[in-house]
């Protein structure tokens, strides 16, 4: 979940009041005057008293947040989820997968759970589905009757419309009764939709 904070903000002769954000790889400002600042880019980020202090390559900015504020976003900025985390894959949560995904992927995901090939009778709190091309999404529907009553289905596709397109994994997931809530960049060349039942349609697998 990212960070939100009206504040303060100053950049070399530039200060005035504005909106601070951190979402995902950049921190931005919008307000007195405009920041876009990539996080792999920064090269310090501390809390002094009420300020957070952010040091990066071409530059310095000061946001006055208030003293837990900053102390807060120190911590979100030098240690930010990990993919799984990401993914709200818990221990002991029951996973499962279709599709080829990356060895190192699913290497990590054995350090948190047993993840299993989608098989019938078994159900599932989160499902994680990689498709490549429109002839992938038919499985989805197929994959309801799998899922937990609050189950999720991550739907992994390629970033770029390469392939296939978001609208077409939009469509599909609509078509099978799901609802979207989240969006995750899984990689640098894929990315992730959240689906889930509505929840007036979640007393049981079906």
């Amino acid at each position: 979940m990212g960070l939100e904070a009206r504040c303060e903000g100053r950049h070399g002769r530039q200060h005035g009041e504005g909106r601070l954000q951190h979402e995902g790889a950049k921190i931005l400002f919008r307000g007195a005057f405009m920041l876009d600042i990539a996080v792999k880019d920064l090269t310090k980020v501390t809390a002094d008293g009420e300020n957070l202090i952010l040091t990066w390559r071409k530059g310095k900015a000061t946001f006055t947040v208030g003293e837990i504020v900053a102390t807060t976003w120190v911590h979100k900025i030098l240690n930010p989820p990990c993919l799984l985390d990401k993914l709200g894959v818990k221990y002991g949560h029951t996973v499962g997968v279709g599709g080829v995904f990356d060895l190192s992927f699913i290497a990590d995901l054995k350090i948190r759970v047993e993840p299993w090939n989608l098989q019938p009778g078994r159900e599932y709190d989160v499902i994680l589905l990689k498709v490549i091309a429109p002839a992938d999404l038919p499985a989805i529907p197929h994959y309801l009757p799998l899922l937990a009553p609050a189950g999720v289905i991550w739907v992994v596709y390629p970033k770029g419309g390469v392939g296939i397109k978001e609208a077409e994994v939009r469509k599909a997931a609509l078509a099978a009764g799901l609802v979207d809530n989240k969006t995750c960049a899984f990689s640098d060349t894929l990315t992730a939709l959240r689906w889930v039942r509505p929840k007036a349609s979640r007393s049981g697998p079906r």
